[in-house]
């Protein structure tokens, strides 16, 4: 995930490391079908519709807050983390990223666990990556990264819905808290290999 925050030659501020669903810069809640014609919209977070000629495809969304943001390991609770992490790989360059993305992969096996499958059109969309942001190389768990399944969030963050073990809810952000410690651990471990023993798990000062 990026940070446009931006501080020393190699951009220590700028993460290396990220989880999330859908894509970014979206803030829709859920779609909305008009009775009459059959087209459908978005309704944005925070907004209406007509109940008299359209129904939402998901009415239990409008129950749960979190749908109207999707998950992003870089903000809430997991956001120290995420800081800590790029403070062991943020002087070794682009080759953080592909510590970061050995870290990951793990992770990325459990959420593949967990996630719900009826189409397996979800469970599909799931990829870890490498990308490129702002010249600095991010590895990222992402599912529905190009919005498709629209549903992602909606199976994400509605916990009503039963699911058979061990699938379930917020099955991204339940692997990602499973395994924090040893994701810290592999990104230490990786550090020490590409720097050094005496040096590793040491940031360095801008």
């Amino acid at each position: 995930m990026a940070s446009r925050k931006r501080s020393g030659p190699d951009g220590v501020n700028r993460k290396r490391v990220g989880a999330r669903i859908g894509p970014f810069s979206r803030s829709t809640l859920t779609r909305v079908r008009n009775r009459r014609t059959g087209q459908f919209r978005q309704v944005p977070k925070n907004g209406s519709f007509d109940a008299s000629q359209e129904e939402p495809l998901v009415p239990e969304a409008f129950r749960f807050n979190s749908v109207g943001r999707f998950y992003d390991i870089s903000k809430g609770q997991g956001k120290d983390f995420v800081r800590e992490l790029n403070r062991f790989v943020s002087h070794l360059g682009n080759q953080g990223g592909r510590i970061a993305y050995e870290a990951l992969r793990p992770t990325f096996q459990i959420s593949q666990l967990y996630v719900p499958v009826e189409t397996g059109a979800l469970k599909k969309s799931g990829n870890l990556s490498m990308v490129e942001r702002f010249g600095i190389t991010v590895a990222e768990i992402t599912y529905a990264k190009n919005g498709r399944p629209f549903y992602a969030n909606f199976v994400h963050e509605i916990s009503e819905y039963s699911h058979i073990a061990p699938t379930r809810a917020k099955f991204l952000e339940a692997a990602v808290r499973q395994d924090m410690e040893n994701i810290k651990e592999r990104v230490i471990k990786g550090a020490k290999m590409a720097m050094g023993v005496e040096n590793a798990g040491k940031s360095r000062s801008v």
